[in-house]
């Protein structure tokens, strides 16, 4: 025969005594009982015996299967001496620990229970209990138990390791400057340094980016030719002749101002007033009277007495106007230019020549003007009306204008950039050397003023796909 014990609210209310535990008897049972969760399980079992003092066989095999904790504490109690025959057994399957508490009292006698506690490295303390927490969502009237973790840190330095440093330091600007530091030495220990001492010193210096070509169009808006004070040349041999034709007409827009010599032959020189020198890459000599049988040698030192011309190059001659292309992109700059003409079968007795400029244009890469550009030349006369007869007319120069027709220029890349940078720079006011065709230069080449400031179409497809047309007019005449 075996026990059962009923529990609060499992009988009816009130019929027995409150709040204890009423037995009764059962057919001889085994019970196993087994913990499947994971979730750690705070329990308090009370065991009372308290009406038969008979013997019974009873077994009770309790089993973890779980690898998680289980806190549990078990309280056992005998209120009689009447020996009951028990046998308990607590295993684990795994190597995970198991905290427990087990109080065993005899009642009626006194008898010597051996206990055995271990602290873990959880500290348990109690907390929460009955009005604190929820409303039977844990055992009424039982205070809990809550599990806290203990840590401890402990940060060591086990070894000191030498550290190598090396420092580098450079000046790389000249500008003075006021400076005052106060150093103390507080201690003195040996210090190993290694340092590299560069002397600074101030050069001029200058760069110039290009993708150069020899067929695009290629603009000349500023003339280093004419150095910075518009009074640089000088001639060198070949005199001047009587009358307005000094040397320094040659830096004038005004190409009908020209420089005369006294001979066939000439030599002038240009000083660009340019300490490390310019780059040549285009020269025009304007409103010449050069003949074909001419040799005309351009020629450029950094010695101002030209004692070594490391440059030279010998320019083929065209009717009024002449044109000098570089074939490549001048790496070396020069300060000191000079042009050496000999045209011992010109006619007119002398060399005369008008607007000279030279220096490094703006060319364009890969994107240009359409394939139709108009030219058109333009009269200046004067004209006297006769009565009933053709009027009188004395001629006085023939002009040129050439319109350029750009279409989808992109205006992130720098061909539109630059040719804006000139359109602002040269406004209708200021000449420019333009020249579409560089491979046959003469043919469309004019030093000339904008006609008027172009109007930009603008085809806005998104933020970097703006494409722009836009027509330019350029006008000797202006």
């Amino acid at each position: 025969m075996t026990t059962i014990t009923y529990g609060y609210l499992e009988l009816e209310y009130l019929v027995y005594p409150y709040g204890a535990a009423v037995v009764g008897e059962s057919f001889n049972a085994q019970t196993n009982q087994q913990i499947v969760s994971s979730n750690a399980v705070r329990s308090q079992t009370s065991q009372l015996i308290t009406g038969f003092l008979r013997n019974f066989g009873a077994q009770t095999d309790q089993e973890i299967v779980s690898s998680s904790t289980v806190r549990a504490q078990t309280t056992q109690q005998i209120t009689n001496v009447t020996p009951i025959r028990s046998q308990f057994e607590a295993r684990r399957l795994e190597d995970f620990p198991i905290l427990s508490e087990v109080d065993r009292v005899l009642a009626g006698a006194s008898k010597l229970t051996l206990a055995e506690f271990s602290r873990g490295p959880i500290s348990h303390q109690i907390c929460g209990g009955y009005l604190v927490d929820d409303y039977l969502m844990m055992p009424y009237l039982v205070t809990q138990i809550c599990a806290h973790m203990r840590t401890q840190t402990e940060f060591n330095l086990v070894k000191n390791t030498p550290t190598l440093s090396q420092v580098d330091r450079l000046i790389t600007e000249t500008q003075s400057f006021k400076a005052q530091a106060i150093m103390t030495v507080y201690d003195q220990f040996d210090l190993k340094a290694q340092f590299n001492r560069v002397a600074s010193f101030r050069i001029n210096s200058q760069i110039l980016f290009a993708l150069y070509n020899t067929t695009n169009l290629r603009i000349l808006y500023q003339f280093p030719s004419r150095g910075t004070s518009g009074t640089n040349w000088n001639v060198v041999s070949g005199g001047t002749a009587a009358g307005d034709f000094t040397v320094n007409n040659v830096n004038t827009d005004i190409v009908e101002q020209v420089y005369r010599s006294t001979a066939t032959t000439c030599v002038l020189q240009s000083d660009t007033q340019v300490t490390q020198g310019i780059f040549l890459d285009t020269l025009a000599i304007l409103n010449h009277n050069f003949t074909t049988s001419a040799t005309v040698l351009l020629q450029g030192s950094n010695d101002i007495s030209f004692g070594s011309i490391p440059f030279t190059e010998t320019l083929s001659v065209e009717r009024t106007n002449l044109y000098y292309i570089a074939p490549y992109l001048p790496l070396t700059s020069y300060r000191y230019w000079r042009i050496d003409v000999t045209d011992t079968t010109n006619p007119d007795g002398y060399i005369q020549m008008g607007t000279i400029v030279f220096g490094s244009t703006i060319i364009f890469n890969g994107e240009c003007f359409t394939d139709e550009v108009v030219r058109r030349k333009i009269h200046f006369a004067d004209r006297v009306r006769t009565e009933a007869f053709s009027n009188v007319s004395n001629d006085r120069a023939l002009k040129y204008s050439v319109s350029l027709n750009f279409r989808k220029l992109n205006y992130n890349r720098a061909n539109y950039e630059n040719l804006i940078e000139v359109v602002d720079y040269v406004r209708t006011s200021l000449k420019a050397l333009w020249i579409p065709t560089p491979q046959f230069a003469s043919r469309f080449a004019v030093f000339g003023k904008l006609s008027e400031m172009p109007v930009e179409n603008h085809k806005v497809i998104g933020e970097d796909a703006d494409y722009i047309d836009l027509d330019i007019t350029v006008d000797e005449s202006l």
